[in-house]
């Protein structure tokens, strides 16, 4: 925010008196830097006088320095703060003096407008940071006179607004000292001191800056300076929650670079967990809490700073998603509260959506703060009662009073509102009559059936059971304190909510398998006390889905997806790959574990995003299959560079342009994946030097390199991973089924299509297609596909060849009497994948556009459109396929039985069975 100070013409005519006296005296008192300025400054020179006693100080006490800095060109061009190089000893009050020269020409180009807020305090940080590591060098420079030895430097932490390059223009520096592990710490401890006071001590010419040390490991009481190790112990075993808010600041100052990145690391690691951590909340309201007692005690609600929509405020609801989501997202481990909110913004992060009305209140909050300190080098946040004095600090901030007061108080207004929305303690039950009283009642049977009388589920004795499993809990029973705590907050809410579903039993005994799955990592119990929205949908979508309760069980970090997750606007198919792209960038490709895992979460992610929108928008059978299987090509194609870049690195590469491609069978190929899918594959390459070999220490031919390359992919697609598991794969479709090599050659395979394969091999062509590899070879393969596709067949023959297939198919899955089987069965879905393959096999060779493309709806359109079948078989067909493929799916998401018994699809049946008995048989 640049805003230089109100014209005087709209002051008072106290204001502009006070003015005219400051000019006065300093014409009086430095009368060749008074005449530099006026001659040049005569504007600025007296908005000055108004707005900052501590400037015209400065001035009157060190004119002939300033009248060198004024000639500089410094009072005109702002540069970055310098100082002179100091002696070892002796020289406190020239430091001090250059000190204030530094902030009198700081607050000069501030209040001229010459420097905007954020400039400003960066100057400020810039300057606290020369001035500590001339503190530290003379410190070190004392200790090795005294020890006959120099030290490693200290490691100095700038804490709060220090640590942010944020620092006020009289603020004092918090600061923590850490020392490299050894034997020297009395040493260090001196040092250290030394520091503190060459700051911190006020002579003649004033303080450098006041130093707070309470941030220190144990506070008051604890060392003033630990080593490396004993801090890195304070922060794993000691630190309290509030310190994670503080340790967000931390700036390692000074130090060896080698030293400061090991402090650096430890502190990244006290601050950030990986998985989502909503205890923070809990923290941010104590700390909150004790705050507002301080404000209530001294009656500061009218600080800027901790008062009520003050700067605390903004800076907590910052640091609050910083600590929630840093650990996942690298860009937010910034110590800077505006870099933090940028990235918020940047990466589209639920927890702060109004970041621009934010940095707008905390621009104008730290703008009049920092115009509250420039009158007088004083460490204040509190408007001053004074009329005069408020009238200085609304015009240096560039207001009329009543205008300065209307603007606070709308930024403050609306801060105060953000605030509440994020430390508000969420919906923890406290409407939850039901489910406190069943809570309560766990373990006691008749209370149980005397509190469910009042609900809808007394005859439900599935809930009672669910509710004794739950309260028994064996992994429940061992949490900690804290922990439990939780669990009793957010039990009685999952309870009544569960009551409110189809299937309450049922529902709640799912939920317990997800809170056993959380285990100690009591976090996420906070993070459903703290997220109402995300856990009724977690309720909702465990009634509905076993799968989506067994993946959030074992993978708990998938409840962040529950997070603001906008089940109307998933990614589209495409950019799912350019997330994982995004994703694997900064990842070591030669530790294939690390990278393994990160493809995993993305896939397991990835999925559960997509049926959490299937259940919650209903989305169509096709979106959902488009979504999936564009998940695992990506899978496919990262998991394929990374394998050949491993036999490269182990067997060196191939002459000349040697192809490679993954081509798709079944549901992959047709685009009809479901959840739980396998993946039906076919390996295939060219080399056109057969005698070629690799060019690694161990070198391999063609066939050789790509079974090897083959046996890679294959490893790395079925791997189970601390994520979960990647997916089966299946390549029993090659040449030869398993008898055949993992890997043919294009030319073999185009012999082994042509010659040798039976029906159903052509069948399971059609629903082939490329997902990975070389573009050449694709194209290629696509050219063989259509060939091979379209020769001419023998109808009648053709007609026996796919019912002898069929016939065998159902002996292998025996109908039940009681039940219809909607993918086995007669009238089922594979008849209707039979029925259209032979009419698309018995007509490509008249019409080769029918096998164009690899899925069933177009190849069904394509039917039609050729006349091959009667728009009005054909739309039903469609139709009967689109209704089995939308149960079999809801069935994969929940119980997994695809029978039916209610009679459902009987019509379906028959007249697929019909239209069979016509064409095939």
């Amino acid at each position: 925010m640049k805003t230089s100070i109100l014209s005087l013409d709209q002051g008072s005519a106290a204001l502009r008196a006070h003015a005219d006296a400051a000019v006065t005296s300093l014409r009086a008192d430095a009368p060749d830097l008074y005449e530099a300025l006026h001659g040049t400054h005569a504007v600025s020179l007296r908005g000055v006088a108004a707005a900052s006693d501590f400037v015209f100080g400065v001035m009157r006490r060190q004119s002939p320095a300033l009248l060198d800095a004024l000639v500089a060109g410094r009072f005109d061009a702002p540069d970055a703060p310098r100082l002179t190089p100091l002696p070892k000893t002796g020289a406190e009050d020239d430091v001090r003096r250059q000190r204030d020269r530094e902030m009198a020409l700081i607050a000069w180009h501030d209040l001229v407008g010459a420097r905007d807020t954020v400039e400003t305090l960066q100057s400020l940080s810039d300057l606290g940071d020369l001035l500590i590591q001339a503190a530290c060098e003379r410190a070190l420079a004392a200790d090795a006179v005294r020890n006959k030895g120099e030290l490693a430097p200290p490691l100095v932490l700038g804490m709060g607004k220090l640590g942010g390059r944020e620092l006020n223009f009289s603020s004092d520096v918090d600061l923590i000292f850490v020392h490299p592990d050894g034997d020297a710490e009395r040493r260090y401890l001196r040092v250290a001191r030394d520091i503190v006071q060459f700051l911190d001590a006020r002579t003649a010419a004033g303080r450098v800056h006041r130093v707070d040390v309470r941030l220190r490991p144990f506070g008051r009481t604890g060392a003033l300076s630990l080593s490396v190790s004993a801090f890195e112990r304070y922060l794993q075993t000691h630190a309290r929650d509030w310190e994670r808010y503080a340790y967000v600041k931390a700036r390692v100052l000074t130090g060896l670079d080698s030293d400061r990145a090991s402090v650096e690391q430890v502190i990244r690691s006290f601050v950030y967990r990986r998985y989502l951590d909503y205890g923070v909340f809990d923290a941010l309201r104590e700390t909150k809490s004790l705050i507002e007692s301080e404000v209530a005690r001294h009656a500061q609600d009218d600080d800027l700073k901790r008062g009520s929509g003050g700067i605390r405020e903004i800076e907590f609801i910052a640091q609050a998603v910083q600590i929630l989501r840093g650990g996942q997202h690298r860009d937010l481990q910034t110590t800077s509260l505006r870099g933090a909110f940028l990235h918020i913004a940047a990466l589209d992060l639920p927890d702060a959506t109004n970041v621009d009305e934010l940095l707008a209140a905390y621009d104008v909050l730290r703008h009049v703060e920092n115009r509250l300190q420039m009158l007088a080098d004083q460490q204040t946040h509190a408007l001053p009662t004074d009329a005069l004095m408020r009238e200085r600090i609304a015009a240096a901030a560039g207001y009329t009073v009543p205008q300065l007061e209307h603007e606070l108080g709308v930024h403050r207004a609306m801060v105060r509102a953000t605030f509440a929305d994020v430390v508000d303690e969420g919906d923890t039950g406290k409407e939850a009559r039901s489910g406190h009283a069943l809570w309560r009642a766990a373990g006691d049977e008749k209370k149980v059936l005397a509190a469910l009388a009042s609900t809808d589920v007394e005859s439900d004795t599935g809930f009672q059971a669910s509710l004794h499993s739950l309260a028994t809990s064996r992994p429940l029973a061992r949490l900690d304190k804290a922990s439990r705590d939780r669990l009793d907050r957010l039990v009685p809410t999952l309870i009544e909510s569960a009551l409110k579903t189809p299937r309450p039993g049922r529902t709640l005994s799912r939920l317990t398998k997800i809170l056993e799955g959380v285990g100690r990592r009591s976090a996420y119990f906070a993070l459903l006390i703290e997220r109402p929205q995300a856990r009724d949908r977690l309720v909702s979508l465990c009634a509905r889905s076993r799968r989506i309760t067994e993946d959030v069980a074992d993978f708990p970090l998938l409840l962040d997806s529950l997070i603001g997750l906008d089940v109307t606007a998933l990614p589209d198919t495409r950019a799912r790959g350019r997330q994982l792209v995004a994703l694997l960038r900064d990842i070591d490709w030669s530790d294939l574990d690390h990278m393994t895992d990160a493809i995993a979460r993305f896939k397991t992610t990835a999925q559960f995003e997509v049926a959490v929108a299937d259940l919650t928008s209903q989305l169509d059978v096709m979106k959902v299959s488009d979504h999936l299987t564009e998940i695992a090509q990506s899978v496919l194609h990262a998991l394929l560079d990374a394998a050949l870049a491993d036999v490269v690195r182990r067997y060196g590469r191939l002459p000349n342009e040697n192809q490679f491609c993954v081509v798709a069978y079944g549901k992959l190929g047709g685009i009809e994946l479901g959840y739980g899918s396998d993946l039906d594959l076919v390996f295939l390459y060219d080399a056109p030097d057969a005698g070629a070999v690799s060019d690694g220490k161990r070198s391999l031919d063609a066939p050789q390199y790509f079974a090897r390359l083959v046996q890679r992919v294959v490893g790395l697609v079925t791997a189970t991973t601390r994520a979960g598991a990647l997916y089966e794969v299946d390549m029993r479709l090659r040449p030869s089924g398993n008898s055949g090599p993992l890997v043919s050659r294009l030319s073999a395979y185009a012999t082994y299509q042509r010659e040798r394969a039976w029906t159903w091999e052509h069948q399971a062509l059609l629903r082939a297609r490329i997902v990975a590899g070389d573009t050449d070879l694709a194209e290629r393969f696509r050219e063989l596909r259509r060939d091979v596709l379209c020769q001419p067949r023998d109808h009648a023959a053709l007609r026996e060849q796919v019912a002898s297939m069929r016939r065998r198919m159902r002996v292998a899955n025996p109908a039940q009497a009681d039940a219809f089987h909607v993918k086995h069965d007669p009238g089922g879905l594979t008849d209707v994948e039979f029925i259209v393959q032979y009419a698309l096999l018995a007509g490509a060779d008249r019409n080769p556009q029918l096998v164009r493309f690899s899925d069933h709806i177009r190849h069904l359109d394509a039917l039609i459109a050729a006349r091959q079948l009667g728009s009005d078989v054909g739309e039903d067909l469609k139709s009967i396929y689109l209704a089995y493929r939308t149960h079999l799916h809801r069935r994969a998401l929940d119980d997994g039985d695809v029978r039916v018994r209610d009679g459902r699809f009987a019509s379906e049946r028959a007249r697929v069975r019909a239209l069979w008995d016509t064409l095939i048989e």
